[in-house]
């Protein structure tokens, strides 16, 4: 199911209210509490699909167009935007945890990865390999 601009701008904006709610009960400033980023243009998604070579799956595409990711999502977990998704240390850094959480589980973080970015993790397995 693709969803319109209107389901992601309630969604991010309801996610941006609870994590304001968190961070006033965070009393002792665990985390750092960030909001979302301003939208990504067109010719930015357009630079990041001509750099992987494919297409940014839908859903992804239309998250990013009213939200270009988001550092500190949730704790330290960040949503990638158009700037970390190509050649980045976040990516990077995702990937690792992703391949050595797949070692010690005989491959079930492998199947999640596909999941989540099928487009993209067929691209970096095939780079990788």
């Amino acid at each position: 199911m693709i969803h319109d601009a209107n389901f992601w701008l309630d969604l991010v904006s309801r996610f941006g209210a609870q994590n304001a709610r968190i961070a006033q009960a965070d009393v002792n400033s665990i985390w750092g509490y960030t909001g979302p980023e301003p939208g990504a243009s067109e010719l930015a998604l357009l630079e990041v699909e001509n750099s992987l070579g494919f297409e940014i799956p839908s859903e992804y595409r239309e998250f990013l167009v009213v939200s270009n990711g988001w550092k500190g999502f949730y704790q330290d977990v960040s949503l990638l935007g158009t700037d970390s998704i190509v050649n980045s240390e976040e990516l990077t850094r995702a990937w690792e945890l992703i391949e050595s959480a797949d070692e010690g589980s005989g491959g079930c973080c492998r199947s999640v990865a596909s999941h989540f970015f099928p487009s993209l993790y067929r691209s970096l397995i095939s780079m990788s390999s």
